[in-house]
Parts: C-alpha cells; sequence; structure tokens
C-alpha cells in the first residue's frame, strides 16, 4: 500500500494544477493520500504493473542493468511536468 500510495501521489501531482513538485512533496510529506482519487490510483497501479512486466522482462536478460524502482517510475511521470527539473529538492525516502 505504502508504494502504491507513493506513485498514486505523483500521478496527482503530474494531474493537478499547481506547482506539481510542490503537491507531490505536500501529499507524501503530510500523509494526505486522502486527496488521491480512484482515478489516479487506478492509474498507479496501471503504471507499477507495466513496470514490474518491462522488470521482469529485463531480469530474463542478465546483461541489462536497470536503476532503484521509485526514482524512474517517477522520473517518467515527472517528465510531463516541465516545471519539476527547475527545482533542487532532496529525495523523499518511503516508509516501508
Amino acid at each position: 500500500a505504502n508504494l502504491r500510495n507513493f506513485i498514486s501521489a505523483a500521478v496527482r501531482a503530474t494531474r493537478a494544477s499547481g506547482d506539481a513538485v510542490r503537491i507531490f512533496v505536500g501529499i507524501v510529506k503530510k500523509g494526505l493520500f486522502h486527496h488521491i482519487t480512484q482515478a489516479e490510483e487506478d492509474r498507479a497501479i496501471q503504471a507499477l504493473k507495466r513496470y514490474r512486466e518491462k522488470k521482469h522482462l529485463r531480469d530474463a536478460m542478465p546483461e541489462k542493468k536497470h536503476g532503484v524502482f521509485v526514482s524512474k517510475l517517477t522520473d517518467g511521470l515527472l517528465q510531463t511536468v516541465p516545471e519539476a527539473r527547475r527545482f533542487d529538492i532532496e529525495p523523499i525516502r518511503p516508509r516501508f
């Protein structure tokens, strides 16, 4: 549930009007996951499934290396938000 909430927060932040980075940080730091809609959670689950399918294919090919899941997934989601690249923020480490 924590990973799903983290990814859902990224989806919510990229869909909401305003500063996506600050929205994402606010949701995660303050635990405002109740602001995430079911549609946004469904999109996050789909993104997680796509990643896991790709990871499974990459794991079948050991010569290919891949990085940390969360950073790649959030980078992919934040590519749609150009202003997100302007901020130097400390990475948020999810609590598992």
